[in-house]
Order: C-alpha cells, then structure tokens, then sequence
C-alpha cells in the first residue's frame, strides 16, 4: 500500500492510477463538521500520545484509501482537496476522508505519526 504526503500531484497520479488498476470501486466518503481545538505540535513519533497514534492508525486501516483532507466532501476547503475528490470521482475510487480542520490532534499527529 502506498502513501503520499503532501501535495505532490504526479505522485498522487501514479499511486490513483495503481489503485484504480487495482480494485476499482464507487465513491463514498465520511464527513465531519470542523470544531474550534486549542493548536498540537509533535515534532516524533513518540510525543503523540498512544490514544492518538492508536486512532489515526485505526483511521489508516479502515479503507483501503484513505484521504487526509482540509474540510469535508461537500465544503472543501482548499484547492488541492477539491481536485483530489474530483480525481477520486472521475477514477470511481471508494475511500475514506478525514478531515483535519476537525481535529487539531490528528492535523498535527497524521504527518508524524503515520510516516514510513
């Protein structure tokens, strides 16, 4: 299973384009209304507190792609998010999203936690 981190379009390309060849599906997704949390910072792995790194690890294993995003399905709050659900929509690819404006802890935990 391949991950991307950030936003790097011919790298997010290659790996839709993988997982369209692979198990192509329709498209769903989760959405959840953003709340106000005071900001994290966790600069290693070992900073995040074992519930977090438990429930983003969690949230990785729930689909087969899932999608760390800023806002939801029908409110997308960024350029890139938008252009990533039309992609996912176009390719017909099933996946999870998350949005991290709704959790300070998983927009902070996700990039440490979850890479390698």
């Amino acid at each position: 299973m391949a991950r991307v981190t950030g936003a790097d379009a011919a790298q997010l390309s290659k790996h839709v384009a993988a997982f369209v060849q692979a198990a192509p599906k329709p498209l769903a997704t989760a959405a959840a209304k953003p709340a106000v949390v005071a900001p994290v910072t966790f600069k290693t792995k070992e900073e995040i507190p074992p519930a977090t790194k438990a429930r983003l690890e969690g949230l990785v294993k729930s689909a087969k792609c899932v999608a760390f995003i800023k806002g939801t399905l029908t409110e997308p709050r960024c350029g890139f998010t938008k252009q990533l659900f039309q992609l996912f929509a176009q390719h017909e690819i099933d996946f999870q999203s998350v949005n991290i404006l709704a959790d300070e802890e998983t927009r902070q935990g996700a990039p440490t936690a979850l890479k390698g």
